[in-house]
């Protein structure tokens, strides 16, 4: 069904095309003064060894200002975990064990690190901090304002955007807004191929040293 034809609660559950704009301009924003703000204080080498903390405070913060906006936004996707989802997590993972597809790698993660501090940020918290925003609040929101290949174009770029490589993160990330849309608005689908992928980057692409 045409996104645009898609009436009732859930449009006006939705955020408005000025507020999306207004957040993705926000996050860019977080995003580039962030970044230089801990190379300039810590140095390029804690960066390269801590982007990962960085991204997850950002998504933190973006996460909260939505809750602030519009509190209810999650009932516009399916949240209840279903036992496919474990299918989902295996086709993520396979898809990113490609070199061609992972964004990260290889990424060098120094030795004052914790191991599991960063598979927890990576494949468990960013995950579903990530989905939540690009998929609930920016796709949902949007394929009840525009229609879905519009929506998935851009959320696609958006979130492609944000990672270390654009060209290689493109293909995970309209595979994650694929999942999303197949599956009826499942963002526990999406969340469980995320994991998935990120931890096959976090097994095949991440060298401790």
């Amino acid at each position: 069904m045409d996104a645009i034809k898609d009436f009732g609660p859930e449009r006006r559950l939705a955020l408005p095309l000025k507020t999306l704009l207004g957040l993705f301009i926000l996050f860019v924003a977080m995003t580039w003064v962030a970044y230089p703000l801990h190379a300039l204080w810590k140095g390029s080498q804690s960066l390269f060894a801590f982007w990962f903390v960085d991204a997850a405070i950002l998504q933190t913060i973006m996460f909260l200002v939505v809750f602030c906006l519009r509190p209810q936004i999650w009932r516009l996707s399916q949240t209840q975990p279903k036992l496919e989802d474990l299918a989902w997590l295996a086709v993520g993972f396979v898809f990113n064990s490609l070199p061609i597809t992972t964004d990260l790698g290889p990424a060098y993660i120094f030795a004052d690190v914790p191991k599991w501090l960063y598979g927890v940020v990576l494949c468990l918290y960013i995950p579903i901090l990530e989905e939540y925003i690009s998929k609930t609040v920016f796709l949902r929101s949007l394929r009840l304002r525009v229609p879905t290949a519009v929506a998935l174009f851009c959320v696609t770029l958006m979130t492609a955007i944000e990672h270390s490589s654009f060209l290689q993160a493109v293909p995970l990330q309209l595979l994650l807004c694929i999942v999303y849309v197949v599956r009826k608005n499942s963002l526990s689908a999406s969340i469980a191929c995320h994991i998935g992928a990120n931890i096959a980057a976090f097994l095949f692409f991440s060298k401790f040293v």
